[in-house]
């Protein structure tokens, strides 16, 4: 099966296959190791308790999304990894933050869902693996 993502860039679906298992180890690997602080402008960015909805896109294990979910942000967070997110799913009882496994290359988020979008590393990836991105951020 072919999945198109805008016209110049077609991937197959074992392509997200390797990609799903590549996370999957590398998150697997990090397992019991000590989750790392949040991204420091992040942290400089959201000081005072918030409110609204917050999505961190590729989350990896979390750390972002659980100091978003403690700032007081009603947050999604979604990865590919399964590993990251039962570990984020076991950190973040309690807390308003659901985890997900979400290929968002292939699900984007939709137009205008979120009052914040953190992404950390994910989109520094070229622009023509994006394609058309939506604007999940609501005005």
């Amino acid at each position: 099966m072919t999945v198109k993502h805008s016209e110049s860039d077609t991937r197959t679906e074992s392509g997200a296959d390797d990609r799903r298992a590549r996370w999957r180890s590398r998150y697997s690997e990090l397992a019991d190791t000590p989750l790392p602080p949040a991204h420091t402008l992040l942290q400089r960015w959201v000081q005072a308790p918030q409110q609204g909805t917050a999505l961190d896109l590729a989350c990896g294990r979390g750390q972002d999304a659980l100091y978003l979910a403690r700032c007081g942000f009603d947050t999604e967070a979604w990865d590919l990894a399964e590993p990251a997110i039962a570990e984020l799913s076991e950190r973040a009882q309690g807390l308003c933050l659901r985890a997900r496994v979400r290929d968002v290359l292939a699900e984007p988020p939709a137009e205008s869902t979120f009052d914040c979008l953190h992404v950390a590393n994910f989109l520094a990836r070229p622009a023509r693996r994006r394609g058309n991105w939506p604007r999940p951020l609501r005005p």
